[in-house]
């Protein structure tokens, strides 16, 4: 039978989930299940699985927060609504200078990667998620800012990511003998403009054009990422050329998934930004 768990519990892990989130943020050395096992002695009416239930819980309650987590734990967002957020903004008003980190951290860019296997960087599109809890609301009344947008707009993470993606494209050509195409690749965001509709025009085998949409970020597979009204259209109008590829995990092994055709159809979209006119 399932267990509620009590404020003292989520305290004690929550506590223990920074400190792992720390270390991945700094590319220090962390073992999960070490953790997890020193948490079943002080937790003694808890069991790994539950426990790692909700490390999977605070990392969904994390994104949901627009903050940092960690990439080893898939959220899971069947959390206590009214509890698990309340014991993080306490957790970050004790611990200040987790602010401060996460904000020196979405401006952090990793060095460039030498990457020798190009084409095994590409992984299968995550499944459909869980619906997230917390509505927009919910979010502003808790942190007030969001550092996963923060780091989405950091041009020169999203421009590394964009290079990381031009030479995979490049390679996956080359795989399919199209060497004759591999000049006409191009990064339209610095070619044309940021206003485009995508990132990157590359080619099928048959020559015709790709579009891709390159979203980076340091953070999980899962991490939400943002989209613009002009992406959108551009997504509905070309849908049959169109990819949006994500790079994740670009702080310690990059890798990249896609999803094609238009951004309605394989993403759940709720608004962050509105234009607003005088009435």
């Amino acid at each position: 039978m399932h267990r509620i768990w009590t404020c003292n519990e989520v305290e004690i892990i929550v506590e223990d989930y920074f400190s792992m989130l720390r270390s991945e943020m700094l590319g220090k050395f962390y073992n999960k299940v070490d953790h997890c096992k020193k948490l079943v002695s002080r937790l003694n009416l808890r069991i790994e699985h539950e426990i790692e239930l909700m490390y999977q819980n605070i990392s969904a309650a994390l994104i949901e927060l627009g903050l940092p987590s960690i990439s080893g734990y898939k959220p899971l967002y069947n959390y206590q609504k009214e509890l698990v957020p309340a014991v993080i903004r306490e957790f970050l008003q004790q611990n200040s200078e987790f602010i401060q980190f996460f904000l020196q951290d979405t401006l952090t860019v990793p060095k460039p990667r030498m990457m020798h296997q190009l084409l095994e960087i590409m992984e299968s599109a995550p499944k459909n998620s869980s619906l997230p809890l917390l509505s927009p609301n919910d979010v502003e009344e808790w942190v007030g800012i969001n550092y996963l947008e923060l780091e989405a707009r950091n041009q020169q993470l999203g421009d590394v990511g964009e290079k990381l993606v031009m030479a995979y494209e490049k390679a996956r050509l080359r795989m399919m003998g199209r060497m004759d195409l591999l000049d006409f690749v191009e990064q339209a965001s610095e070619t044309i403009g940021p206003n485009v509709g995508y990132d990157i025009r590359s080619f099928e085998q048959d020559g015709k054009e790709r579009f891709i949409e390159v979203k980076t970020t340091k953070y999980g597979k899962l991490t939400p990422f943002f989209v613009t009204a002009n992406e959108l259209l551009f997504s509905e109008r070309n849908q049959r050329q169109y990819y949006l590829y994500r790079v994740f995990n670009y702080r310690v092994s990059p890798s990249l998934f896609q999803i094609p055709g238009q951004l309605n159809n394989c993403c759940r979209l709720r608004p962050s930004i509105y234009r607003a006119y005088l009435a």
